[in-house]
């Protein structure tokens, strides 16, 4: 070769070496003071040293004038043959590079006969576009050509694995209808895009490889990757795939079921050089994309920002990134749909029709023991917002439907349910339930029993001792000395067999509803069994705290009630227990101008519109109070049925439990809708018509139905008008009309009794007789107030009745009738309880003429807070005229409470609304450990008073099954008092007009509608 002009004098010739080596230390040079190794640079065309490893002498070599591009490899003749480089070089040589980088070998290492270039030694000179003097291949290029490499063989494979799935699936079971019918052909591979994807990708494949067969450093492929993964056919083809892979895969098993299927699959698992199965092949496009985009994050991290494929990698990986997002919205959307279905499954399988919600997530189920109960083997079943409780009613003979259920929790892992008759029993709010004692609490507790036991014991033994020098006679307390010790020691040798193994098993829970409070002992069949659900329990309530914050109430409209007469103010308003004949829900609102009682329907079917709104039929006085009282949950049986008269036993019932579930019996007996047994059917008694009394329409209307809900409205002239809840009140001939010396203030129904507070200071308890109606010829009456401190205000909490008189509240058994205890609200006895509202542990009051509000504990009834709306209530009318706001605020006073989900709402005078986020109140709550939360003014609220705030369930997307069973219907009414997170609330405000606080701006309707009655709705 010639020596190219310009060269330098003598030089060392020695193999291409990484620069990251170690420099010789016995290396022959052919001159005293070498100069530095000129480093060796392909692109500049510049003369460059070649040095040869070897301990001999080495030769001198001329120079070449290298060209881009070439590979030299040496010759016999000792000069250099260039070739063009391809991408098998590159890789090799890469590779080659990499394991010298880390290995490094030394030069001792060497053969000692090498020659200075030998004949198998190829010289790979890459392309580099350094600049003069910067070195030989950097570190970042060396990774950017690896992860290249990678991306090339990940798509290599990919498309591979496609084109297995056209060739040896597709193409034949398309030809042959013996093994698969065409149609199930296209629901496993058409409707999933394969032959669709696999074009995109051999399209992009030889894309890549004409890339490489071009290669140079300054060589970009981001172009490539971002005009493949932007086109719109190939987002919608994995869109598409995304959608209809769940069906692809549930057709795939049941084409399994197939010998003939299953031998095909299992012969082309075999010809596959990877052995893949079919559902293997078929979810890589779900894999994919997010694959290259960690590929992508990779490259751009070892791309110099210099390189003109930098700003074309970030453009790309935004598509890939895009595309990802949507895949996995399409996923989330499928795990949706997955846990819909679920819930269904379980719908069926409990017997429960509201269980179905968006945001519900079933966890997880287990088969526990509950001490105390008759029928102690239970399922629990737990639920992202509540839990349920459930026994098995197992039967004798052929099951005639599937003996399991699939169903699947949030981690995609498939729980298999026994398909056998349940029926719940209890079912309450997450929030409401609480560990009070675990394995450690058990153990010490045991060792504190224990130790109590024995320290009576030792005083027994004293008392024995002393009694025995007493002179006179002492038989009997001998006697019970005695039989009290062997009591003692009893309960000892109890306490010591009980094994701490079983003590590991066991986790005991508090549950509070309205109903009452219950403590559960409950027992796993292992201690491992017991961590894990005490483990998903506490992750499940953390998940829900962290919701609170992140859903605020949603404004959802401003609904405009005509005036039918002049004067007409909102008093008050509750939704029907249950739901309508066309499966909504209902809410009653009540408004009257002291003369007559109207009746607003507000009906959620599915959109919340008034469809009536008429006078109540025989109401000539104000309503002051409206009550949903749920149908009649016992069981009506027939007479004559083996020769004995079965009488509903649900009416008999005397204990306070939380076991509330419409076929549930005091004494834990099976009857549910599907029992084939003559009495066990529910059925509608035909009454007589009713003898007329005190406490009864003289006119002798048709007998309420027991098993239907009813509306019990109270007004100012001491009459309770009751109406079933879905009969139209113009029309209806059920309805009962009863009368009392004195006006109606409020009314509350618990443990299937009705309790009644008049202006006289009594309180009127109505009950049910034997068939399941109200005795109206038979109240119970207790004398509470008087004429001047009447029970303004009732509200059942933990199974007890806060009566709010004067400004005190007494605490009545509902059960006994007695009062349990008594204490003070506030001191001023001239501000009695106003309002009264309740969740969980939590009791909230104010006092009329206030502008506070104060929190007790349900249990202990231990003072905890107190809150002001003062403060709140000004910064809202900040923007309101002067002289309005100062009168609003001279004369503030808080109107109406309600506690729907996590939120406190407050109704003021001013017509503000404000909301306040519960605090998390627990059996050891104390005022010492409680914060005092912020007061958050809404933006819509009313012109003058809000009258009343109440809440509903807002109806799921698909309506209540009218052939469903009376039975299921009733069961749909929770047992808790407080509403499941998950489920969707509609929170309904009355008040005079509707304003909005954000701006004082006048406008042509300002003021127009101030006296006109309006209902906000907000969604939560």
């Amino acid at each position: 070769m010639e020596e190219p002009s310009g060269s330098d004098p003598e030089t060392e010739v020695r193999h291409y070496r990484s620069a990251t080596a170690p420099e010789p230390s016995n290396r022959t040079t052919l001159s005293p003071s070498p100069p530095r190794p000129q480093k060796l640079d392909l692109l500049s065309e510049r003369p460059v040293s070649v040095i040869g490893r070897s301990k001999s002498n080495a030769s001198v070599f001329n120079k070449p004038k290298l060209q881009k591009g070439l590979v030299y490899t040496p010759s016999s003749a000792g000069s250099y043959s260039p070739r063009a480089m391809t991408m098998q070089d590159a890789f090799r040589h890469m590779d080659s590079r990499s394991h010298r980088r880390s290995n490094k070998p030394s030069e001792d290492n060497s053969p000692s006969g090498d020659s200075p270039l030998s004949s198998s030694t190829e010289l790979q000179l890459s392309v580099r576009g350094d600049s003069p003097g910067k070195g030989d291949l950097d570190f970042s290029q060396d990774k950017r050509y690896h992860i290249i490499k990678e991306l090339f063989n990940v798509e290599k494979e990919y498309v591979e694995s496609l084109r297995i799935l056209l060739d040896r699936y597709v193409i034949p079971l398309k030809a042959s209808q013996d093994v698969l019918d065409s149609s199930m052909v296209d629901e496993i591979f058409y409707k999933t895009m394969i032959p669709e994807i696999l074009t995109h990708h051999a399209i992009f494949l030889n894309s890549l490889e004409k890339a490489w067969e071009n290669w140079s450093s300054q060589r970009t492929v981001g172009d490539i990757i971002k005009a493949t993964f932007s086109k719109q056919s190939v987002i919608e083809s994995y869109l598409l795939f995304m959608k209809n892979y769940k069906r692809s895969t549930r057709m795939i098993d049941h084409a399994s079921s197939k010998s003939s299927f299953q031998k095909f699959a299992e012969q082309c698992q075999r010809d596959n050089r990877r052995k893949l199965r079919l559902k293997e092949l078929i979810i890589q496009p779900a894999q994919r994309i997010p694959r290259y985009e960690l590929l992508l994050q990779r490259l751009i991290d070892y791309t110099p920002s210099s390189h003109p494929d930098f700003i074309l990698l970030k453009e790309a990986e935004k598509a890939v990134h895009d595309l990802v997002v949507r895949i996995d919205s399409v996923d989330k959307t499928n795990k949706g749909e997955d846990m819909q279905e679920t819930l269904k499954k379980l719908e069926l399988l409990l017997l429960v029709v509201d269980l179905v919600a968006p945001d519900r997530v079933y966890l997880r189920h287990d088969m526990v023991h509950i001490a105390n109960r008759k029928e102690p083997s239970c399922c629990i079943w737990l639920f992202s917002d509540l839990i349920v409780f459930s026994t098995i009613k197992r039967k004798s003979g052929t099951v005639g439907r599937k003996t399991s259920l699939l169903v699947q929790s949030p981690s995609g892992q498939a729980h298999f349910v026994e398909n056998i008759k349940h029926k719940w029993w209890l079912k309450i709010c997450l929030d409401d339930v609480e560990i009070i004692n675990s394995p450690d609490t058990l153990t010490k507790k045991r060792h504190k029993d224990k130790e109590q036991l024995e320290a009576d014991l030792a005083v027994l033994h004293e008392l024995g001792e002393l009694v025995e020098k007493l002179q006179c006679e002492h038989i009997t307390l001998e006697e019970n000395v005695k039989e009290l010790t062997n009591s003692l020691n009893n309960r000892l040798s109890e306490l010591e067999i009980r094994s701490p193994l079983t003590e590991m098993n066991r986790i005991e829970l508090i549950a509070t509803t309205t109903e009452g409070v219950s403590n559960l002992l409950v027992s796993f069949a292992t201690a491992e069994k017991r961590k894990s659900w005490e483990d998903a329990f506490m992750e499940a309530k953390q998940n829900l705290s962290a919701m609170t914050d992140k859903r605020p109430p949603e404004f959802m409209q401003a609904l405009q009630i005509t005036k039918t007469r002049a004067g007409m103010q909102f008093s008050c308003a509750a939704p029907i227990d249950g739901v309508n004949t066309n499966g909504f829900r209902d809410v009653w609102v009540c408004n009257s101008d002291g003369y007559v009682g109207h009746m607003c329907l507000l009906s959620l079917q599915p959109e919340p519109i008034v469809t009536l709104n008429t006078p109540v039929p025989g109401c000539n006085s104000k309503i002051l109070c409206i009550c949903a009282v749920p149908a009649y949950s016992g069981v009506l049986r027939r007479k004559g049925s083996g020769g004995k008269d079965k009488s509903a036993r649900g009416s008999t019932r005397t204990q306070n439990s939380l076991e509330l579930c419409t076929t549930d019996t005091s004494d834990g007996s099976e009857s549910d809708t599907e029992s084939t047994d003559e009495d066990d059917m529910i059925y509608r008694r035909q009454l007589t018509s009713q003898s007329d009394s005190p406490g009864s329409s003289p006119r002798g209307p048709t007998p309420l139905d027991p098993l239907k809900s009813t509306m019990w409205l109270g007004t100012d002239n001491g009459y309770i008008h009751i109406f079933p809840s879905t009969d139209n009140i113009k029309t209806t001939k059920s309805k009962l009309k009863l009368q009392h010396n004195a006006g109606v203030l409020c009314i509350v129904y618990l443990d299937n009794k009705v309790f009644v507070s008049l202006a006289n200071g009594d309180i009127t308890v109505y009950r049910r007789n034997h068939e399941g109606t109200w005795d109206a010829t038979n109240p119970k009456t207790i004398t509470l107030g008087s004429v001047a401190t009447p029970v303004t205000r009732m509200l059942a909490v933990a199974g007890r009745l806060w009566c709010g008189c004067q400004n005190g509240i007494t605490v009545i058994n509902p059960t006994s009738f007695a009062s349990e205890v008594s204490f003070q609200v506030q001191p001023d006895v001239s501000r009695p309880v106003q309002c009264m509202v309740s969740s969980g542990q939590g009791v909230w009051i104010a006092s009329q003429g206030s502008s506070k509000v104060v929190l007790f504990h349900a249990t202990t009834r231990e003072f905890l807070m107190e809150l002001s709306v003062a403060h709140a209530v000004g910064q809202k009318l900040l923007a309101t005229d002067d002289i309005i706001r100062q009168h609003k605020t001279a004369c503030l006073r808080i109107t109406s409470l309600l506690t729907c989900k996590d939120l406190l709402w407050v109704g003021t005078s001013a017509g503000v609304i404000l909301t306040v986020p519960l605090p998390k109140i627990t059996t050891a709550s104390t005022k010492s450990n409680l914060q005092v939360p912020n007061v958050t003014g809404l933006v819509h609220g009313h012109t003058g008073h809000v009258r009343f705030l109440t809440a509903v369930e807002m109806p799921s997307n698909r309506g209540f099954p009218q052939d469903q069973p009376m039975s299921l219907m009733m069961r749909r009414r929770s047992i808790g008092g407080a509403q499941p997170r998950a489920t969707k609330m509609l929170v309904i405000s009355g008040g005079d007009g509707y304003e909005d606080f954000r701006s004082n701006a006048t406008n042509e309707a300002a003021g127009r509608d101030d006296s006109t009655n309006h209902l906000l709705l907000w969604q939560v």
